[in-house]
């Protein structure tokens, strides 16, 4: 039962309407309480001096979430919860063959529609060190932010730099 109800959800999402409007007006407010924290503020605009137009530096705001409808998010999941490109994890105490074996009879028959292709745009060039000041008149605190682009590629990099952003306070 539980594997034929995930493979309905995945595969024909009802999303109805006042499901769909609810978890908006909910993340409206969410998104507009986090325009009031310092932190918030300065990681987007961070994100914007550091990446420019690429997709990093994209964040929801009110107003994107304001024109999003039931084709939107039906797009959403027809283009991202694709067999393609999904994983099924099942943990506990199973027989891993037998779930195996389910699950691909259960899903053989899913099919990904064809996706266009949209090309990643380059990050930006990295551009001399910056000073950037966000003034926000009464806000409760302020915030030091100091970064730089890491090259993902270097795992050993990657772990040391958070490791010292632990030490500085940031953390990871």
């Amino acid at each position: 039962p539980a594997l034929q109800l995930l493979t309905e959800l995945a595969r024909y999402p009802a999303l109805p309407a006042p499901e769909i409007e609810a978890a908006g007006r909910d993340l409206r407010a969410a998104l507009e309480a986090r325009s009031l924290d310092p932190g918030l503020v300065a990681s987007r605009v961070f994100a914007r001096r550091m990446y420019g137009d690429h997709p990093y530096a994209r964040a929801p705001s009110p107003g994107t979430v304001e024109t999003l409808d039931r084709t939107d998010l039906l797009g959403l999941v027809a283009r991202t919860l694709r067999p393609d490109h999904a994983l099924l994890l099942v943990s506990g105490a199973v027989d891993p063959e037998a779930v195996e074996a389910r699950a691909r009879e259960a899903l053989a028959d899913w099919e990904p529609e064809p996706l266009p292709t949209r090309p990643v745009p380059p990050f930006p060039a990295p551009r001399e060190t910056r000073i950037d000041l966000v003034h926000r008149p009464g806000a409760d605190r302020s915030l030091i932010l100091v970064g730089h682009r890491v090259p993902h590629d270097d795992a050993e990099l990657v772990a040391a730099l958070g490791v010292a952003a632990e030490l500085w306070g940031a953390g990871p």
